[in-house]
């Protein structure tokens, strides 16, 4: 299963719900705050006025293996950035950890109060759409059990979901529904995106901090492609955060239709430059002086000399017959 390059290269989103995750499950953790972040019940809420935990319960994870289940996938889940553009795949964060969070309040009215902090809406939501979209790469068997490339992904999502049994597990399942409802679009939710002012506002201020530098792509050897290859890299590296940023729709996303176009038109060129240049024979090399005064002194004009020992690669014997034959090739 191809996730495209690695690191956070076109994945600025994800890289910064990473660090935020971390940040805040070391930060809870050394300074024994937890209690006041996660959603331990819906009075807390609306009676005592905390609003704050509507926004700080999807931060921190409660341990160490959730931390490291959940961020393995959530760095998994960047491919669904690339694809969609940063710009849509906030708006799909957003909009299923707002669906989660109404869920947990009504699980909390209904006397189950025990759910995991962290963010499970996203990962889980992340699921569903891996699901449906990705597909298989290939497939093997492991004691006569067929199994895909995908198998290990859905391994940690169930040590993440079993990790701290039933907690985890009502987190999952909130986040589970909340991606069924945006991949099935039940809900009119899947055309929500933030306004362009706001995304501006975050790429300005938010972007420089996590923009990951471009990779160049190799210089070809080919005479005559290495113009056309810097432009196309120039090309790559002038969209840059800009397309990811706003996503598909605006001409972004790492996998968008545009791209591959580009892409495509790229090879090709590529393809007939190298065609070309093989077709191309090499120039013959000029005539010896020496084979020159040899078939001069054998009674051939100089013109004709020449004549014949380019036409023979400068090979004095064939040269010869040449032109004894009468101008007919040996």
């Amino acid at each position: 299963m191809n996730t495209g390059p690695s690191g956070f290269q076109n994945a600025p989103v994800t890289k910064g719900l990473l660090a935020l995750n971390i940040g805040a499950t070391l930060l809870s953790s050394i300074t024994h705050s937890r209690h006041l972040l996660d959603i331990s019940s819906h009075t807390d809420v609306f009676r005592k006025h905390q609003l704050w935990r509507l926004f700080t319960h999807s931060m921190p994870f409660r341990s160490a293996a959730e931390l490291i289940f959940g961020g393995i996938l959530l760095y998994q889940f960047r491919l669904f950035e690339r694809q969609m553009g940063s710009r849509k795949y906030g708006a799909f964060c957003f909009v299923t950890t707002a669906l989660s969070t109404t869920l947990q309040l009504v699980l909390s009215v209904r006397g189950i109060s025990n759910v995991a902090p962290g963010p499970y809406a996203i990962i889980f939501a992340g699921l569903v759409h891996f699901f449906y979209e990705v597909p298989v790469s290939h497939s093997f068997s492991v004691c006569g059990l067929k199994l895909s490339d995908k198998v290990l992904v859905y391994i940690f999502a169930l040590q993440l979901m079993w990790s701290s049994y039933p907690s985890t597990a009502w987190a999952a399942g909130c986040g589970l529904i909340s991606g069924a409802l945006y991949s099935t679009d039940l809900l009119p939710i899947k055309r929500f995106q933030f306004p362009r002012w706001f995304t501006n506002a975050v790429r300005n201020f938010c972007l420089p901090l996590l923009q990951s530098p471009q990779q160049r792509l190799p210089r070809p050897n080919v005479p005559g492609a290495t113009a056309g290859h810097r432009r196309h890299s120039d090309l790559q590296e002038g969209q840059g955060f800009r397309d990811t940023l706003l996503g598909p729709g605006a001409g972004g996303g790492y996998w968008d239709q545009q791209t591959m176009a580009r892409q495509m038109q790229f090879a090709m060129q590529q393809q007939q430059i190298q065609a070309q240049h093989q077709a191309t024979p090499p120039a013959p090399a000029p005539p010896s002086e020496e084979n020159l005064q040899t078939l001069e002194s054998m009674g051939f004009p100089r013109l004709m000399a020449s004549e014949a020992l380019t036409r023979c690669n400068n090979d004095i014997s064939a040269a010869a017959e040449y032109l004894l034959g009468g101008g007919s090739p040996p």
